[in-house]
């Protein structure tokens, strides 16, 4: 009663205060240790003072821990903009695709004319003709890049009745989508977009570009 006596008059100063309070007056066996008991059931101190909840991460998906591997053997894609380009007295609209390593964070840029599948198709013919053989690609669940994946199913099947064994193993890509909404799941290479987006806006400023 004492401590906690002590303890509102001095509206819910530390312990080392209280204690000294007290000892004006009263001298308790084991101050130090009964004044923290006391303070540690105290709501209003609890309140300010207490130890903030951590978030728990998850463990890393297995395609980040690929060791050993070439570059872009496992990435995660995503489309940016878009950019104005004039053709002729129009202005159309192009966007840029970004393939991030999962491993190293190396990047590759390529430039989609539109946001259809056949576009994406193209683009991602382009990267495999560049970068080599992929196996996983993590990505949102854009309509353009889901189409895409069943074009790329639908090839992959033709193959294998087809019995073309040469082309198997460069067409299988294993597609991982997030799940909707959770935008945090691809902050591998939303981070790198907008370090992407700066250096144009600041070179290229309001110019416009041509094809």
């Amino acid at each position: 009663m004492v401590i906690h006596y002590y303890h509102e008059h001095s509206n819910h100063i530390g312990v080392m205060h209280v204690l000294s309070l007290m000892r004006d007056k009263f001298w308790a066996i084991k101050g130090n240790a009964a004044v923290r008991r006391v303070l540690s059931r105290c709501i209003r101190c609890r309140r300010a003072h207490g130890k903030v909840i951590e978030q728990l991460m998850a463990d890393l998906p297995p395609d980040r821990m690929e060791l050993g591997k070439p570059p872009f053997y496992c990435n995660g894609v995503n489309l940016f903009g878009p950019f104005f380009v004039k053709r002729g007295r129009a202005q159309i609209k192009h966007w840029g695709v970004i393939f991030t390593c999962l491993n190293m964070r190396a990047i590759h840029l390529e430039e989609a004319s539109n946001l259809k599948s056949d576009s994406f198709i193209s683009v991602f013919r382009r990267f495999l003709a560049r970068c080599g053989q992929v196996k996983t690609v993590r990505c949102d669940c854009g309509t353009n890049i889901v189409e895409s994946r069943k074009v790329l199913d639908s090839s992959y099947e033709f193959l294998v009745e087809n019995k073309v064994p040469n082309e198997l193993p460069r067409c299988w890509v294993e597609f991982i989508f997030n799940p909707p909404g959770a935008s945090h799941f691809a902050g591998a290479w939303e981070q790198l977009i907008g370090t992407v987006r700066r250096v144009p806006d600041i070179v290229i400023g309001t110019q416009q570009l041509d094809y």
